[in-house]
């Protein structure tokens, strides 16, 4: 298995005297001590897509509060060392505030809300988050309960939990004010789970650009041709009864505005495209 170059180092500030301190302050236990030695590992494989550098491992613990050692397994989000275009992109820490702030506040908000209607947003557990003096964002990392990396859906099917999960965002983002996933997969390899990793652009804007992104970039060529209006119809039934059930008094985007919306973005790209290539 190969791994992206930049995950083959860990900063030297990736030790164990921090991943106690982090531990200590998520728990807030002051008396955990770490039971060995943290071994850190790459955080994803090469050609996986993160905007930033990726690093695992496992912490065991114990504290005064408890006699039986206890695990959990972490995944880090950091900003990348080597000189190059990455290092460029997140140099001035705006995009992991931005995702900070989603897993310390906003998904809590939108989970909490959801839940009192019955209906469950999952997303990994936030541990640390940090902008100095490393910037660095710690989850729990869930690719120990069966979460995985997926290639383009290839059934309506399993499209079915990205959409709802896609309308369930959108739902609580309103009630409030570009995606990695992770999949369940069965013993056939259908996937029957998705939950959104990567919330580190994440902004007030039109819902269609992650309709496009869910059409385009996550299902198959079959899948779009054949069901992209029942995904589009799908969406928006769960969107709109969503916010009727959480209670949202104002005005509801109509099914047809979504459909005009979608076709004027499409162009959109299509001139954008265009523009690109006589640039060339």
């Amino acid at each position: 298995m190969s791994y992206n170059q930049d995950e083959l180092q860990a900063p030297a500030w990736l030790n164990d005297a921090f991943f106690l301190t982090v531990l200590r302050e998520s728990e807030n236990d002051p008396t955990i001590e770490l039971t060995r030695g943290c071994v850190l590992r790459p955080g994803t494989n090469k050609g996986d897509h993160y905007g930033s550098v990726m690093f695992r491992t496992t912490a065991s613990y114990r504290s005064n509060h408890s006699a039986k050692e206890k695990s959990i397994h972490l995944i880090m989000k950091t900003k990348p060392e080597a000189e190059g275009l990455k290092k460029d992109i997140l140099d001035d820490n705006k995009i992991f505030a931005i995702e900070i702030d989603m897993y310390r506040k906003t998904l809590p908000d939108i989970a909490r809300m959801l839940k009192d209607i019955g209906e469950e947003y999952k997303y990994p557990r936030f541990i640390y988050g940090a902008l100095a003096p490393q910037t660095i964002l710690i989850l729990e990392d869930i690719s120990h309960q069966g979460w995985v990396m997926g290639d383009f859906i290839g059934t309506l099917d399993e499209m079915k939990p990205i959409v709802k999960n896609i309308a369930m965002l959108h739902a609580g983002s309103v009630m409030l004010a570009s995606k990695n996933l992770l999949h369940q997969v069965d013993a056939n390899g259908r996937h029957t789970d998705t939950i959104f990793l990567d919330y580190q652009i994440c902004c007030w804007t039109s819902p269609v650009i992650d309709l496009f992104s869910m059409l385009d970039i996550m299902a198959s060529q079959e899948v779009k041709d054949k069901h992209r209006s029942e995904l589009i119809y799908m969406y928006y039934q769960h969107y709109s009864t969503f916010l009727k059930r959480m209670g949202f008094g104002g005005k509801i985007t109509t099914l047809l505005e979504l459909q005009m919306e979608l076709m004027q973005h499409a162009a959109l790209v299509v001139v954008g495209g265009w523009l690109d290539y006589l640039e060339l």
